[in-house]
């Protein structure tokens, strides 16, 4: 997928952090561990108060494999008063 310079703007990647799992996480083993974030953020303009809806869709793939871990297509109505 091509990207243009205005989506890239709201990108953002950490650089691999400390982490603890609990006792039963998604996708790998309870304890210490290191992790990364990486993705698009949302920046809104204050919100009119009505209820909003807003989706969006997410994943998470192994780099080194390509095998995909994780997918949800997410649907958020938020309530602004």
């Amino acid at each position: 997928m091509e990207r243009n310079s205005k989506e890239l703007k709201y990108r953002v990647h950490s650089k691999t952090f400390e982490t603890s799992l609990p006792v039963n996480p998604v996708g790998g083993a309870p304890g210490p561990d290191r992790a990364v974030s990486d993705g698009y953020w949302v920046i809104l303009e204050p919100l009119s108060p009505v209820k909003h809806d807003t989706q969006f869709k997410v994943s998470l793939t192994n780099p080194t494999t390509g095998v995909l871990f994780y997918n949800d297509d997410l649907k958020y109505t938020l309530s602004v008063k």
